[in-house]
């Protein structure tokens, strides 16, 4: 419904690759977050993290579902390899307090990627992200099939986020930056130009009709304005008063 969530979620990943004990085991929503990466070939023995996106709450205005914010719930799930890990030649074992000691270390260094983390990615989650409202933790036991059982961390991030852009709008702002990035990234980079779309041109209508709908207006009212076609019957040509009319973004408040 919204390309906020996913747009988190691209820059999460991103942002905390490489700044905590998990490396790049930094996964999007995976189906099966447990044996799905015990059974690929990633580094032996590190700690993972899975990031999902579970409520999107969004202040609706009249009809206009991109609203003006958001509230987002994004979810970090930090999980522990089953036995130990090294990190700089130290074995941390994760069966008992070590496994616990190593959640919390990583959920420090989420809060410092927040901060701190690699540009462009730590500067887009700063724009995206308008307030934190609240983080909850609490731990979760994994159970196997074998038996084995794997320590785990779910962190919600609770957080107000910018609103979806408008239908039929030039790309703009914080989008374009959001874009730029996503297009030096080959696992981002296919889907810019989906999203753009998305945004641009959502159901490829002629201009008259994205211009009813922004407008929330009738087809009789932009007959009688002159925007829709001469003839009734041609619902797909554009009107040639249109051609004189430009749709533009919303203000960009960073220009």
């Amino acid at each position: 419904m919204s390309l906020v969530p996913l747009a988190l979620r691209i820059i999460t990943t991103r942002m905390l690759a490489g700044q905590t004990w998990a490396g790049s085991n930094i996964y999007d929503s995976p189906v099966d977050p447990v044996s799905g990466p015990l059974e690929e070939a990633f580094e032996p023995g590190q700690p993972w993290i899975a990031i999902y996106v579970s409520d999107n709450e969004v202040e609706v205005v009249e009809r206009q579902t991109q609203g003006t914010k958001q509230s987002i719930d994004l979810v970090l799930y930090s999980y522990m390899p089953m036995a130990s890990f090294t990190v700089d030649t130290i074995k941390i074992s994760t069966r008992d307090e070590g496994g616990a000691a190593a959640l919390d270390i990583i959920g420090r260094q989420v809060e410092a990627a927040m901060r701190f983390g690699p540009s462009p990615w730590v500067d887009l989650w700063k724009k995206f992200v308008v307030s934190i409202g609240m983080m909850k933790t609490r731990p979760v036991l994994v159970q196997l099939e074998t038996g084995t059982a794997l320590q785990c961390r779910e962190t919600i991030i609770s957080l107000t986020a910018i609103p979806d852009p408008q239908f039929g709008m030039p790309v703009y702002g914080y989008w374009t930056d959001l874009f730029t990035a996503m297009a030096a990234d080959p696992a981002a980079a296919p889907l810019v130009p989906l999203m753009t779309a998305l945004i641009t041109d959502p159901a490829n209508l002629p201009d008259w009709r994205e211009a009813m709908a922004l407008l929330d207006s009738s087809y009789p009212a932009m007959r009688a304005a002159g925007l829709t076609p001469q003839d009734p019957t041609q619902i797909t040509d554009d009107a040639a008063a249109l051609g004189d009319i430009e749709l533009v973004g919303p203000h960009d408040p960073q220009q």
